[in-house]
């Protein structure tokens, strides 16, 4: 099975204009908080995958990326991980939990399973806003 990548997009666009103005303005700042936002987002990705063979929590990854007028933070299964040939699926498909993914979620006191990668951009906007909040108080 060929392994696609994983990718999404998590848009600042709904925030406040003047907050991403004022980011883009201080560049330093903005890729702090980038870089910041990133290791929130690696984190809280990882307490939402499921469990199985391979540890897919253990090759969640993430990077910065600056293009001319914005940065991004990226969250991301590298596709040429144990992990990449089932990981979309575990994202997008349907399933029950097995035994270990439930006992994960016991302990995380997240919701491990399906979209856990949008869930953990989702889950975390408001920090994001306050992470991007705090670089421009530097």
């Amino acid at each position: 099975m060929m392994a696609r990548s994983l990718q999404f997009r998590f848009n600042t666009r709904e925030f406040d204009a003047k907050l991403r103005r004022a980011l883009m303005e201080q560049p330093q700042q903005a890729a702090a908080a980038m870089r910041d936002i990133r290791n929130l987002l690696v984190m809280e990705v990882k307490k939402r995958t499921p469990v199985r063979e391979v540890h897919l929590d253990a090759i969640i990854t993430g990077e910065v990326v600056p293009y001319a007028k914005s940065w991004a933070a990226t969250v991301f299964v590298p596709v040429n991980s144990p992990a990449a040939p089932y990981a979309v699926w575990l994202h997008e498909g349907q399933y029950q939990l097995g035994e270990n993914s439930q006992a994960k979620q016991g302990k995380t006191g997240c919701a491990v399973g399906p979209k856990y990668i949008t869930r953990g951009i989702e889950d975390n906007k408001e920090r994001i806003v306050a992470i991007m909040r705090e670089a421009l108080k530097k």
